[in-house]
């Protein structure tokens, strides 16, 4: 598994809740920030089996989920199926259908919150705010590591030219690294 990735990526549990780690924050803000891109995909995790159980407790917001996606696959198909026809019609008319498709989009969009809303509005809620409690917890109470700080530093200024050249360079060494240590 490579150092750095566009993506978030899992660390291993036993180093995301090793006990020994956890001390008060001396600068909560540069703690905060490198534990948040560090322990990313972690967090991600997390966000989904209390969704996933949130979603089990209450059948309502299941449906209201299933109910949002269902309309969203049938409006895509719909769009789709006008925005062609219009295409062969003419190109103001394809313009004009384009334009159209946008609206309905944003319209159905604030409908399928609603819907949600409406459907598991204490229990989604409950489910955001106990993510975030434990995420934030976390990430202000860990300490961070070596290995923490050079990846939210690359996270930083990966953009930044020399940088992005000099980081790839890290990581492939350390990934080579990584890959012969195992292979003995």
């Amino acid at each position: 598994m490579p150092l750095f990735s566009r993506y978030p990526q899992m660390r291993a549990w036993p180093e995301f809740f090793d006990t020994s780690k956890f001390e008060s924050p001396k600068n909560p803000q540069e703690r905060l920030s490198t534990n948040l891109s560090y322990f990313a995909g972690n967090y991600i995790a997390i966000f989904a089996v209390l969704f996933a159980f949130t979603c089990l407790l209450n059948i309502f917001l299941l449906f209201g989920l299933l109910i949002a996606i269902g309309g969203g696959y049938g409006f895509k198909m719909y769009a789709k199926q006008q925005f062609e026809i219009a295409e062969q019609v003419s190109k103001s008319q394809k313009r004009k259908q384009l334009k159209l498709n946008k609206e309905y989009a944003f319209y159905y969009c604030y409908a399928a919150l609603f819907v949600i809303c409406l459907f598991g509005n204490v229990p989604l809620f409950s489910c955001v705010a106990v993510t975030l409690f434990l995420v934030l917890a976390h990430a202000l109470l860990r300490k961070r590591s070596i290995k923490s700080n050079l990846v939210h530093f690359v996270d930083v200024y990966k953009d930044f030219g020399p940088i992005s050249s000099l980081a790839e360079y890290i990581s492939n060494f350390v990934e080579d690294n990584n890959n012969n240590n195992t292979s003995k």
